[in-house]
């Protein structure tokens, strides 16, 4: 645990969070409220809205001491990423996000997960 706090303090330091990934308008279900993966310096979390219920706010998060794993799923420009609890309930899926912020976000996960080496 105190390899962790060193990891999201040194993180913190350098301005790294928040850090807000958005997935793209083009993903089934969000054309007008697309969904939001957001980090800060003690957790994950997901934003969902649906229309035509743009004012219920639907949110999940994840201790990062909690997470078990995380897969990318990849397709030609988008992929899916799954960030799996270690109590093994509900994870979070993130569909429609780039290639290259999908790999960014598995390794910040994977980063703040380790901790510091």
């Amino acid at each position: 645990m105190p390899e962790q706090a060193a990891a999201v303090g040194s993180a913190a330091a350098t301005g790294e969070f928040p850090k807000v990934y958005r997935t793209t308008r083009l993903a089934a279900g969000q054309l007008i409220f697309p969904q939001q993966l957001i980090f800060d310096a003690h957790h994950v979390l997901t934003r969902k809205r649906k229309f035509p219920l743009w004012w219920i706010v639907h949110e999940e998060s994840i201790p990062y001491a909690k997470i078990g794993s995380v897969s990318l799923k990849r397709g030609l420009m988008y992929s899916t990423v799954e960030i799996e609890n270690t109590g093994g309930v509900d994870p979070i899926v993130f569909k429609g996000i780039g290639n290259q912020q999908a790999l960014e976000v598995r390794d910040l996960i994977e980063r703040m997960t380790r901790g510091p080496e």
